[in-house]
């Protein structure tokens, strides 16, 4: 008999088993406290790379990701080296591997995958998807278009500036909101995912609007030109969703906020949410309507930001809530309405804090500053507080029979130094450019935009523009690595704290730039390999983050923290970059956390073959971590 009957994975981004240890303590996280309470955590080896689309690909098929060939941000060939044919490992036919909604299918449970990466276009025919995580650098395949702070200042945030007419106690401003869309006689999905380089049919679509703002009353008033009514929204308020046609696309969903209405003083502020299809997001298409009428449209990503206006940082975890608290209502619905055994969701917020705010929260950072550090932590903590929230909807919803389970794809950790691999390339003669371009002809090594860890020798007869000699291709990998495990931090001198300068003295004088650097044939010891792996792969060390050096090739960082380019297991005492699990329900100890040390660390590959042991179902068929015994009951 299957120990569980449900199976309700809530997948946070980057969440980090210090931080929520650290914010339980303080009692502001209550639903987190009663998973750890009644049940079983500990952390995870991510697959490496440790990038979002690698391990929730992991996470989908309990499969390396040299046999889902999500290694990186997108897939492409040796001999492609403009991107015209890319496809993003957050499409689903990127994944060569065999998901766990496939298998479960086969064997007569049906799922629910709502904002997860891999699952569009549906590879499942009854089982069911929402809101795909679905996107690619520049155009928004599923989103239509970004948000837009509209204002007549300057200030942070994606603004766009208006002007404001005064006619009588009102001001009105005309604004235009112009949108780029794929070609309808492009496939929009295919398209979406190309790089710079790359040929992309698109059109402009341009919306519009008029704005009223009446200080008096406090409001604002939004419409078309012709004077039909779109939304109003009051002083501090959000407006009612409307609806606005978007050309091909169809209509969106959208609603605005005024932040602020003092024209007199040129000061208005209104922010207009990042419009969502009313269809087209759903399969089967059947629950969009429904899903809308129970839950409201779906909102992809917040417009407002975290920063010194303190009215837009209250905006962004507001959104980033309506966003997160969207998904366990819509599963509430579709489970009463529809049915499903196995439940999947992605929630992007906690690594979207972890990238802006990490590097200033942490003590570790050598610019770390303590006053400062407060305000950084505190957008930690309330970005944990809207996580909690989302986690107690999908708690009140499991029954005796349901395992609930919170789990990341990775956690962060900040960066010390930023690292540029080109010019180290560059410096040690492997690379040859000018004025940034590649000399192709006396190049040895290059590298690919998004595949930051694999360097690709310029070969004969396999390169379009190769001048390697297949023969010399081994010692070619050997200069690589030797320039790799050779590329050290020069020593610097130690300044003080909070100075843009600053580098603290200590272990990181004199370090290793790169933790391991490998030939491809050795890269299957950690689960890379693959058509499109690089002939040499390699990770930077703790404290090493990516990034272009003006004079040299390492230099201090400012800011900034990733879960990429740091070896797997980097942490500081603030912060780590290993996955985390935290699971309660049958079938699952009670008061249980794995010990690393005498255990080693679970691996993220296992994650799938023990939510088929508790349903009592086969793992798909390229999964190949094993059952995590130990947080079972026995």
């Amino acid at each position: 008999m299957p120990a569980a009957k449900r199976f309700i994975l809530v997948g946070l981004d980057g969440l980090q088993l210090p931080m929520v240890k650290r914010f339980v303590a303080e009692g502001c996280l209550p639903n987190f406290q009663k998973l750890l309470e009644s049940g079983t955590c500990g952390e995870l080896l991510p697959c490496w790379p440790a990038w979002t689309p690698t391990n929730w690909g992991t996470m989908a098929t309990g499969a390396e990701p040299g046999r889902t060939c999500l290694g990186g941000w997108f897939r492409r060939a040796y001999d492609d080296l403009e991107g015209e044919r890319d496809l993003s490992t957050f499409d689903s036919r990127a994944c060569e591997a065999e998901t766990i909604w496939e298998a479960a299918e086969r064997q007569g449970v049906r799922s629910l995958a709502i904002f997860h990466p891999i699952t569009w276009p549906p590879r499942v025919k009854e089982s069911m998807v929402a809101a795909p995580l679905y996107q690619g650098p520049g155009i928004q395949p599923m989103q239509i278009s970004h948000g837009v702070i509209w204002a007549t200042q300057e200030g942070p945030g994606p603004r766009r500036l208006m002007e404001l007419v005064q006619e009588g106690d009102r001001w009105r401003a005309d604004v235009q909101l112009d949108i780029e869309l794929v070609s309808a006689a492009a496939d929009f999905i295919d398209a979406a995912h190309v790089l710079p380089g790359a040929t992309v049919e698109t059109s402009e679509v341009t919306v519009p609007l008029r704005f009223w703002f009446d200080p008096s009353a406090g409001s604002a008033t939004v419409e078309r030109p012709d004077g039909t009514s779109v939304a109003s929204a009051k002083l501090g308020e959000w407006s009612d969703w409307a609806w606005l046609p978007f050309g091909e696309r169809g209509e969106g969903s959208l609603r605005f906020h005024l932040v602020r209405c003092k024209p007199a003083e040129n000061d208005v502020v209104l922010l207009q949410s990042a419009p969502y299809p009313r269809s087209g997001w759903a399969h089967p298409a059947a629950i969009e309507q429904p899903l809308l009428d129970a839950c409201g449209p779906f909102l992809q990503s917040a417009t407002a930001v975290t920063c010194e206006d303190a009215g837009l940082t209250d905006l962004f975890f507001d959104e980033e809530s309506y966003h997160g608290l969207w998904m366990p209502r819509a599963a509430r619905h579709l489970l009463e309405q529809e049915g499903w055994q196995l439940y999947y969701q992605h929630y992007h917020i906690l690594d979207h804090v972890s990238h802006q705010h990490l590097a200033q929260a942490d003590p570790a950072h050598p610019n770390y500053d303590p006053e400062v550090g407060k305000w950084h932590l505190e957008m930690f903590r309330r970005g944990h507080q809207v996580c909690d929230a989302v986690l107690g909807e999908f708690m009140d919803m499991a029954d005796d029979d349901t395992v609930v389970m919170a789990i990341s794809d990775h956690g962060n950790v900040p960066n010390f130094f930023q690292s540029d691999y080109l010019a180290r390339l560059e410096e040690t003669g492997l690379l040859v450019r000018d004025n940034g371009r590649i000399v192709w002809e006396k190049t040895k090594a290059y590298m690919l935009p998004m595949r930051i860890f694999d360097i690709f020798i310029n070969l004969k007869g396999r390169s379009p523009r190769g001048v390697v000699d297949p023969a010399d291709y081994e010692t070619v990998q050997e200069e690589i690595i030797d320039a790799l495990l050779d590329w050290r931090n020069p020593p610097l001198s130690p300044g003080g704290p909070g100075r843009p300068d600053s580098q603290r003295p200590g272990p990181h004088n004199g370090k290793r730039v790169v933790a391991f650097a490998v030939k491809k044939k050795d890269a299957p010891i950690f689960g890379y390999h693959g058509p499109e792996a690089g002939d040499v792969v390699f990770v930077f060390n703790s404290g090493y983050g990516r990034g272009r050096v003006p004079d040299g090739s390492v230099a201090p960082a400012q800011q900034g923290a990733n879960h990429g380019p740091q070896i797997l297991t980097s942490r500081t005492e603030f912060a780590s970059n290993l996955s985390a699990a935290i699971c309660a329900g049958p079938g699952i100890r009670s008061g249980y956390e794995r010990d690393p040390d005498a255990n080693g660390f679970w691996h993220l590959t296992s994650i799938v073959p023990t939510i088929c042991h508790l349903l009592g179902i086969q793992p798909p068929k390229d999964a190949v971590g094993g059952v995590m015994w130990d947080m079972l009951e026995d």
